[in-house]
């Protein structure tokens, strides 16, 4: 079945949103670097603060950008902006949570699982919307 390819807007304002804060994570690395003198690499301590902040940094890197990429594939097919707007709300959300409950411990207890659980579910979710949009 041919369907109508939409411009992803509602897309590209959660793509702006999740570059501000990858960018913010970036700069949180960085400033741990410079302060603790550690031009590459860590301890594997996971307490260390510099430890935990590239974590932050290499997860977000590691789910956001594939994330990203189904919701925009899924908003081209002409899903509704409000849809859209609910996955990308929370993909912001859960990432921030994410991010909060690792900073503040290596351990990151509920609100850490809650987080990743969120993102698993918008990765998921948008996931089997597109194979069924597929195979349509």
């Amino acid at each position: 079945m041919l369907f109508d390819v939409m411009m992803p807007r509602v897309t590209f304002i959660y793509a702006g949103i999740l570059g501000i804060i990858y960018f913010l994570l970036s700069a949180n690395v960085i400033k741990y670097r410079r302060s603790l003198k550690i031009g590459i690499g860590h301890d594997s301590d996971p307490s260390n603060p510099l430890f935990r902040a590239i974590r932050i940094h290499s997860n977000f890197g590691e789910y956001v950008p594939y994330i990203i990429l189904l919701m925009m594939m899924d908003e081209m097919t002409g899903r509704s902006a409000e849809f859209v707007h609910v996955f990308g709300s929370v993909l912001v959300l859960s990432r921030i949570m994410h991010c909060f409950a690792l900073t503040e411990s290596h351990k990151g207890g509920n609100l850490r699982v809650i987080g990743m659980a969120s993102t698993f579910m918008v990765l998921l979710f948008l996931s089997f919307l597109l194979i069924i949009k597929g195979i349509q």
